[in-house]
Order: structure tokens, then sequence, then C-alpha cells
């Protein structure tokens, strides 16, 4: 295995998990519903329930946020390389600062962290309810 294949293997496994935990909080969104009471113009949600929603929503949230913040931070760099050696440069590849996927990062491992945290709270919940 080389150094590429390495780097190669945290994108697909980053882009994976990403998508599992989107897939995840929406589906844990489903759980809150189906969790539930009242008739069918009012209903109740129990506090740990809505704490575990609000949880997943900040998560997608993140999600949402480490998208906006890759565009961003790629098109201010791809116009400073256009404004520094001209729109139709097709030299050597481009090197971006070493920083430029913190922020992406940071969002990354919030939103998995957040859709975690729900999940814990939404499973005791679960065990809650079954063991009562």
């Amino acid at each position: 295995m080389t150094l590429d294949d390495l780097w190669a293997d945290v994108r697909e496994f980053t882009g994976k998990l990403s998508e599992v935990a989107r897939q995840a909080a929406y589906a844990g969104f489903g759980v809150i519903w189906i969790f539930k009471t009242g008739t069918e113009t009012t209903y109740h949600l129990d506090r740990s329930l809505i704490l575990a929603g609000a949880l997943l929503a900040v998560a997608l949230a993140c999600d949402l946020a480490q998208y906006a913040v890759t565009v961003l931070l790629r098109w201010r760099n791809a116009r400073a390389e256009e404004t520094l050696r001209g729109v139709d440069y097709e030299g050597d590849d481009l090197t971006f600062p070493i920083k430029i996927n913190r922020g992406p990062y940071a969002l990354f491992a919030l939103k998995v962290t957040l859709v975690a945290a729900g999940y814990v709270i939404l499973i005791r919940y679960l065990l809650r309810a079954l063991l009562s």
C-alpha cells in the first residue's frame, strides 16, 4: 500500500462515514416521531427525545456547514490562484495552505460526534421505555 492509497482510503471512508451519519440522523428523527405521544392534533415528546432531536438537527446543520465552508475555502483559493497566475494557467499542480481543511474536518468530527450523542440518548430512552 502506498501513501496515495492510504489517503484515497481516508477520503473514501470519511465520505462513507459522512453519508452514514446523515442517514442515521434522518433515521433518528423517524424513531423520535414513532415515540411521540398524544392525539392527532397535539402531541408530546419526552425531554430526552427533544434533546436527541436537537443534537441530530445540529449534526445536519454541521453537515451542511461542512460543505458550505469547503466550497467557500476552495472558491477563495481558486480566485487567489487565478489572480496570481491567470485564468488560463495550466501549469503544475497547485498546493493549498496546510490549514485549508481544518474547518471542514472540525465540522465533520462535530457532526459525527453529535449523531453519536443523539443516538446514545435515543438508546437510553428506548431501554428505559422497554424496561418500565
